[in-house]
């Protein structure tokens, strides 16, 4: 048995401790701390090995320890959406229209309409330098 199983009827006192600080009363105090002496090998960074029970600090102190192991314990796994038989097509055409995508390669003629700022992003994207070169530089650089 984990950590998670034996807190989990407990829920109700760790959620009423975690949001309002109620400290659990009478034979449900004497449960958790039990839990927490048999888990505390596994977590000696929680503290004192044997609380005080009748320490409203002491039990503070184990329930703040309880409350984050109970916070912390594995939630439910997404496993996501089947998709179906359409979408998967869907995808697969997707995928066959990007790569029938040509590279960033431009006709000259769009090349030469673009303006300077797009222009250099362009040659940059070509893996030219760009600095301190003009338009004629780089168009012959382009090969264009």
């Amino acid at each position: 048995m984990s950590i998670a199983e034996d807190l989990k009827p407990f829920e109700k006192e760790l959620n009423l401790y975690k949001s309002h600080n109620a400290l659990p009363q009478g034979e449900v105090k004497g449960a958790l701390a039990d839990i927490y002496e048999k888990y505390y090998p596994q977590n000696r960074h929680w503290g004192v090995s044997k609380p005080n029970r009748s320490c409203p600090s002491c039990v503070s102190d184990f329930m703040k320890c309880l409350v984050a192991e109970w916070n912390n314990r594995p939630t439910v796994e997404f496993k996501g959406v089947p998709q179906s038989k359409e979408v998967s097509d869907m995808l697969e055409d997707l995928d066959r229209m990007i790569d029938e995508i040509p590279t960033s390669v431009q006709p000259p003629e769009i090349v030469y309409s673009m303006k300077w700022g797009a222009f250099k992003t362009y040659c940059k994207e070509q893996g030219l330098s760009v600095r301190r070169k003009s338009r004629e530089q780089l168009t012959k650089e382009l090969g264009l």
